[in-house]
């Protein structure tokens, strides 16, 4: 009879205690390390390796430059090429001026987020393999288990942003009153532009 609230207590202590606190942080610790090491194994055994993909092309913008004529290109043409300008403003003479920036990112061959040459010759995200398939599953179980078990739940970190190096393209075109191309200056300069997966 004196035993019984002895093995209560036990069973108490076990099932994580009154209050649940010792049976939450047990958990998250296992199963969060656990879905850790399976993820990081994971990842690591996906990354590509150097020297097996396709060198990528150089970006065609100094190509693009070049076919700028100046009295021929106007601002209809220019802006279906390269885009919507960065910056614009009103020239002395009462034309308008548009700069550009953009940067090329030079990638690591080992970098998960590498871009790969697609089969028309376009830069596209590199396809996940099955094993990455297996390690997004994972994780996503993971984060089920911790949406089951701990209230509030855990929020995701934003992803801390990644800087490559890369080349700095520069360029400033000027448009006559009529919208004509009067004259362009282009530059360009190594720097370093923040990474995003394509696509």
């Amino acid at each position: 009879m004196e035993r019984e609230p002895e093995m209560g207590r036990r069973a108490a202590v076990s099932a994580g205690g009154a209050d649940g606190v010792a049976f939450r942080r047990g958990g998250r610790g296992v199963c969060g390390g656990l879905v850790a090491a399976v993820s990081t194994w994971l990842l690591v055994g996906c990354t590509p390796v150097p020297g097996e993909l396709e060198p990528l092309p150089r970006h065609p913008f100094p190509r693009w430059v070049e076919q700028l004529e100046v009295g021929s290109s106007d601002a209809e043409i220019v802006r279906a090429r390269f885009g919507e300008p960065h910056a614009v403003e009103q020239s002395v003479t009462g034309g308008a001026i548009h700069r550009y920036r953009f940067a090329e990112i030079h990638w690591p061959d080992d970098d998960p987020d590498r871009p790969v040459v697609g089969a028309r010759g376009h830069l596209e995200p590199r396809p996940r393999t099955k094993r990455e398939d297996i390690g997004a599953s994972i994780a996503a179980f993971g984060r089920w288990l911790d949406w089951l078990m701990f209230y509030p739940p855990r929020q995701p970190r934003p992803a801390a942003p990644r800087y490559l190096p890369a080349t700095i393209h520069h360029l400033e075109v000027r448009f006559d009153l009529e919208g004509r191309l009067v004259a362009y200056a282009y530059r360009s300069e190594p720097g370093r532009a923040p990474a995003t997966r394509p696509g």
